[in-house]
Parts: structure tokens; sequence; C-alpha cells
């Protein structure tokens, strides 16, 4: 196995901030790709591909994306899940998503949020909180996600779980 000696990395030459805005745009490209995958995950689930031909081959998708990314089935149907989510459901998350100006994590704690919520309160939990999100980490976006809920639904937290 090859030992990888950060003294020959190609990031030797570079000075600390190009290496700060280098880990920022690795962070960007990495959200890039989170949300390339959940449109591709998305379409897998929801559009037949020309060379699926009975149902039987459509009930296979879920495997096919286990297999392709490396995790269970179930972890698959959670993917599937927070994929449609974004994109039907929270169309302003994943534009940031795609911008890579939020990171997946932050889209994943918008989506549980809006978990057995309506479409209008979903909707209007995104436009409170997304403004600013970018500037907030995982956590501190999940406070504010956390805050929206309770104003925007103010059922209690015994309706909420009697709800679900």
């Amino acid at each position: 196995m090859n030992d990888i000696d950060p003294r020959r990395s190609r990031y030797v030459g570079l000075t600390h901030e190009q290496r700060v805005e280098t880990l920022h745009e690795l962070r960007r490209a990495r959200a890039r790709l989170d949300a390339a995958q959940a449109l591709l995950v998305h379409t897998m689930a929801t559009v037949p591909a020309h060379d699926l031909i009975t149902d039987l081959d459509k009930q296979w998708v879920r495997e096919d994306i286990a297999c392709a990314l490396q995790i269970a089935p179930d972890s698959a149907r959670g993917v599937m899940f927070e994929a449609g989510e974004l994109v039907t459901r929270l169309p302003d998350t994943y534009a940031l998503l795609a911008a890579g100006q939020i990171t997946m994590r932050h889209a994943v704690k918008l989506v549980e949020a809006g978990a057995g919520l309506c479409d209008e309160t979903v909707g209007a939990i995104e436009a409170r909180v997304l403004p600013r999100a970018a500037q907030q980490s995982p956590a501190q976006f999940a406070q504010s996600v956390r805050r929206a809920v309770l104003r925007i639904d103010p059922r209690t937290e015994a309706r909420k779980r009697d709800d679900a």
C-alpha cells in the first residue's frame, strides 16, 4: 500500500490562505456532486429508463442505487427519499446545493424537518431559513430550521407525535 507523504503533495507549494481557499472549493465541488447525485437518484426512481422492460425491472432500482453507492438497500431508500424531497419539494434548497453554497448536511436537515408537513409549510420554512444558510454551519442551520418549524408549525410536540 502506498504511503501518502504530505511533504510531496500538490498542496506543499501553496500558502496557508491558498490551502484554505482550496478546502472551500473542494467543499463547493462536493456539494455540486451531491446535487447531481440527488437529481440522478430521483430520475432513476421516477422516470423509467428506456431499457427497463417490465415493472419487475423497475423494482430493482433501489438495489441498483444501493450497489452503485455501496450502501445498504434500506439506506438507499433514505437516499431516494432525500433526493425526491430536494428535487420536488425543496427546489430552492436544491439550487443552493447545486451552486455549492450549502452542503448536503444542510439540505438533509431541511428534508428531515419537512417530513410529515404539508408543502405550503415546508415552503414557508425553506423561505425563512435559506437566506442565511450559506453562512451557517450545519449545526447552526439545524437550529434555524428548528426555530422556523416551531414558529411556522407551532403544534405542540405531543400533537406532532400523534400526527406522525
